[in-house]
């Protein structure tokens, strides 16, 4: 099984509000901002794991993060669900 799709099976659960191109999306996402080393579009789009072109995969961000049918407040919720599961640790450092 590929770490993409492994990774896919390990969060879709906790984005079940969504649908499966968001989750998708999603998991694309969140798999570009662990492989890369800056925040930001460009470096996302570069650490993203799928064969495609980093100007496709830029113009998907974009489509993804100005799409009105796409409650911000449902994938926040979904992330923190996530983040918080039983399952992970979550350190918390104050500064």
């Amino acid at each position: 099984m590929s770490r993409r799709r492994s990774f896919r099976r390990m969060i879709e659960p906790y984005f079940a509000a969504l649908r499966k191109s968001q989750r998708t999306t999603i998991c694309d996402l969140v798999q570009g901002l662990l492989y890369g080393t800056k925040v930001g579009l460009a470096n996302i789009a570069r650490a993203m794991r799928d064969r495609t072109t980093v100007r496709h995969r830029i113009k998907r961000i974009a489509r993804f993060v100005t799409n009105d049918r796409i409650a911000l407040t449902t994938v926040f919720t979904s992330l923190i669900h996530w983040l918080l599961s039983p399952s992970c640790r979550v350190v918390v450092a104050l500064d």
